[in-house]
């Protein structure tokens, strides 16, 4: 059964599937709790981390096994893009929603524009924070 969280990853409205995005997921940004994914396994101890990176802390992370290097980094947007040494790009954005922190990850395929990733996965942001 499908919960209100999948439908902002891979329902029809969701950022999964759409401006390049191949896969992703939505997060407790604090827990690392999965709340909605598609195509995309991921602990929460690898989740944890990504808010403290935008903060300043580390510059690479280890997604699904995959290790990501940041390579540009707006924490007044709460965003920030990364990418695979395959060259995936990966964007990484927070929103308040519901009275929580939520965790957007959305990956693309190798050679998409981390441009039109944030694009995609802004809609929904943008959807989230007026929850």
């Amino acid at each position: 059964m499908v919960n209100g969280w999948e439908n902002h990853v891979a329902g029809p409205k969701g950022f999964v599937g759409s401006d390049g995005i191949c896969r992703g997921g939505i997060f407790d940004a604090s827990s690392g709790k999965r709340w909605a994914s598609a195509n995309f396994k991921v602990s929460a101890s690898e989740i944890v981390p990504l808010k403290k990176m935008l903060g300043g802390g580390a510059t690479a992370a280890t997604i699904n096994g995959e290790k990501f290097l940041a390579i540009r980094m707006l924490p007044d947007k709460n965003l920030m893009h990364m990418r695979s040494p395959n060259k995936e790009p990966m964007t990484v954005m927070f929103v308040k929603t519901a009275g929580k922190e939520a965790c957007l990850v959305g990956v693309g395929a190798a050679g998409a524009s981390a441009g039109d990733i944030a694009k995609g996965m802004g809609r929904v942001a943008d959807k989230l924070a007026k929850a």
